[in-house]
């Protein structure tokens, strides 16, 4: 890694994605390679990274113009995404009723619905699936920011400042995760993809990262969003269910991810909540002002995590020896 980045490939990476130049194909290679020569505990790539977009002004906001672009791209995809997941309930609920796949349920004058369906899991596939652009540059933000000297770089992924025009990329990851958290049970349950839930499982570590430190500024760009009360929603919504739980079908199928891999829907959820919960329990380290654990408190329903934590433990066997209740002057 540090040789390759001595030979310039650091530097290459992010001219490429700054220029946009070799197309979508040539930026997804630039963001992998990038991504290769920042893992790892070497700090060298990184450092160049951040003095490469310190120093160069148009390299910097073609950049981070080109990251927002990409992330701007995926909120629109989950739009149509959003239709493509109401047709799939639909369609699960309708076996479910009638015991068939009757078209005539969740038919649409206008479009065609197989038709629908595959282009919306295709174009899904290739922006946030494993290899897709947004993917692979989240993974690439989290490493930036990641390391014993990222602060440089987790300021600018919020504020470009020798730039003409800013991209806040934190806003717009915290945005996007607002949007993306009421599709999730659905387009694991109905849909049979675990696509969505891991590009959110890769944001929520993205974001635990950019906020990490604590940095303070990206911190309180959470607590002004809605991504506490996203979090929350997750441990409510975002239950482990049995096999027959499941309209039109098991629930312990294998997920079309790696055909390598054995992966169950309840696998991708366990993942999904420790990440959320690792990445709220981030924002209390080192923490020097108490109202942050304070606005954590009051964006959870303590009642949900109390109930959610019982029956999980009743599910592995475990039997409560007394009611625990969340009252007024906390737990009882």
């Amino acid at each position: 890694q540090d040789k390759w980045d001595a030979a310039g490939a650091t530097q290459a990476c992010i001219r490429v994605i700054a220029r946009r130049s070799g197309g979508a194909d040539a930026r997804l290679g630039a963001l992998k390679l990038l991504a290769t020569l920042l893992h790892g505990s070497s700090n060298r790539a990184r450092d160049t990274m951040a003095a490469f977009l310190t120093e160069h002004r148009e390299i910097c906001s073609g950049f981070f113009q080109t990251c927002a672009a990409v992330l701007d791209s995926v909120a629109a995809l989950l739009k149509d995404y959003q239709r493509n997941i109401r047709l799939a309930r639909q369609r699960a609920t309708a076996i479910e009723r009638l015991g068939q796949d009757s078209p005539a349920v969740f038919e649409d004058d206008t479009v065609d619905q197989d038709d629908d369906d595959s282009n919306g899991s295709m174009n899904i596939e290739e922006v946030i699936g494993r290899q897709g652009d947004a993917m692979v540059l989240l993974r690439v933000l989290q490493l930036m920011c990641s390391g014993d000297k990222a602060e440089v770089l987790q300021d600018l992924v919020a504020v470009q400042p020798q730039s003409a025009v800013n991209f806040d990329l934190v806003s717009r990851l915290l945005d996007l995760f607002s949007r993306a958290q009421p599709l999730l049970w659905d387009s694991a349950h109905f849909n049979n993809d675990a696509t969505l839930l891991l590009f959110d499982l890769q944001m929520v570590e993205t974001i635990s990262e950019m906020c990490r430190g604590p940095h303070e500024r990206n911190q309180r760009l959470v607590f002004a969003s809605n991504f506490l009360s996203s979090a929350n929603r997750v441990f409510s919504t975002l239950a482990y269910v049995s096999e027959d739980a499941r309209p039109g079908g098991s629930v312990g199928h294998d997920l079309n991810i790696d055909e390598t891999v054995d992966l169950r829907l309840n696998d991708v959820i366990c993942w999904f909540k420790e990440a959320v919960a690792s990445c709220v329990l981030s924002f209390c380290d080192l923490v020097s002002d108490a109202e942050v654990p304070r606005k954590i408190i009051r964006a959870f329903e303590v009642e949900n995590l109390v109930a959610h934590i019982a029956a999980e433990g009743a599910r592995l066997g475990f039997q409560a020896t007394k009611r625990v209740e969340w009252g007024a002057q906390g737990f009882a």
